[in-house]
């Protein structure tokens, strides 16, 4: 916990970063310096949210694509079944892949 003394002291953005056991590095800016972290860190977020979704499309979009593929396939082997004699559908399946 800070002490509400330290945090009177504080204006301005003010960013704690630490990694792992590490020790905690303070940065702080006052200002115009001050908002224009805060903007750039905003910014970093809202990146990182807009990887997130276009990643999350371009999965789904690789999904619907397989999927188009194999009822293309299916459709296919529907046609190519369809045409074969009767005595061949029975023989395909009772055949043991």
């Amino acid at each position: 916990m800070i002490p509400a003394s330290d945090l009177e002291r504080m204006k301005g953005a003010h960013i704690d970063f630490a990694m792992t056991g590490a020790r905690v590095h303070t940065f702080q800016a006052k200002g115009l310096l001050g908002f224009l972290l805060a903007i750039v860190v905003l910014a970093g977020i809202a990146v990182v949210v807009a990887l997130v979704f276009t990643f999350a499309l371009g999965v789904g979009l690789a999904v619907t694509a397989a999927t188009a593929v194999l009822a293309a396939l299916g459709v296919g082997f529907a046609r190519v079944q369809r045409r074969l004699p009767p005595r061949r559908h029975r023989e395909l399946a009772n055949s043991d892949h």
